[in-house]
């Protein structure tokens, strides 16, 4: 008889450690207590929360979109029936999200009375006002506007700005 020893083979030098590792990894995992009831169960709550927050966010993302649109569509009407820049987006940025331009048109055109104030309540009361003020306001920065856009005008001399008025000569 010989006493040859056998070379061990490739395939069991490479999966020797995957073996012991498997049977390790199956002893560690079975060792370690199975989770509660309690944990399991606040693990799920916390799913929930997290589902919830995440349809929160999804719902809030397309109110934005919404108010983004409307505020879009409010300064773009403007725009069609005033044409004035700084009025349209002094409207559009400082006026309630839930008046649209037509909204707007029909509150600063109608008397106190007519829109039936003394009837509402006081949640859109303090809307009617909010856009009465606005208007107000808007009208004022758009003169205050205007009023520096004409003084950087005649600030260049030309013969007509001598202190008479001169009406501009319309072109041929």
């Amino acid at each position: 008889m010989s006493n040859h020893r056998r070379r061990p083979s490739v395939w069991s030098l490479v999966l020797l450690p995957v073996l012991v590792g498997v049977s390790s990894f199956a002893q560690v995992s079975t060792n370690r207590p199975p989770p509660s009831l309690d944990a399991i169960q606040q693990v799920k709550e916390l799913e929930k929360k997290i589902d919830q927050g995440n349809d929160a966010l999804q719902a809030l993302a397309k109110l934005e979109a919404t108010i983004d649109r409307e505020a879009r569509d409010k300064y773009l009407a403007c725009m069609q029936a005033f044409g004035s820049e700084p009025f349209c987006v002094c409207l559009r940025d400082e006026t309630p999200a839930v008046i649209t331009f037509a909204g707007y048109v029909h509150i600063v055109t109608s008397t106190k009375e007519e829109l039936g104030y003394d009837k509402l309540d006081e949640e859109d009361k303090g809307v009617v006002d909010k856009v009465l003020a606005v208007r107000e306001h808007c009208v004022a920065n758009m003169a205050a506007t205007q009023l520096v856009t004409t003084n950087k005008q005649s600030d260049v001399k030309s013969p007509s700005s001598q202190g008479h008025f001169v009406p501009d000569k319309p072109e041929k």
